[in-house]
């Protein structure tokens, strides 16, 4: 396989595997309200709209 061929690969399976991540970033906050360890948590599907504030993060 050319270097062209094993490019192309890489990016597809790259593709494919980001279409899997869902997440949202924290473009509100600043570095030191972010910073750190995490625990992130993935919760069941579910079929209600929620709000999380992004419409007003400066009133939140």
């Amino acid at each position: 396989m050319g270097s062209r061929s094993l490019t192309f690969l890489g990016l597809f399976f790259f593709s494919g595997w980001v279409a899997l991540v869902q997440a949202d970033l924290p473009v509100h906050c600043l570095r030191h309200q972010v910073s750190g360890s995490w625990v992130v948590k993935v919760s069941e599907m579910n079929s209600a709209r929620s709000s999380c504030g992004h419409t007003h993060p400066d009133n939140v």
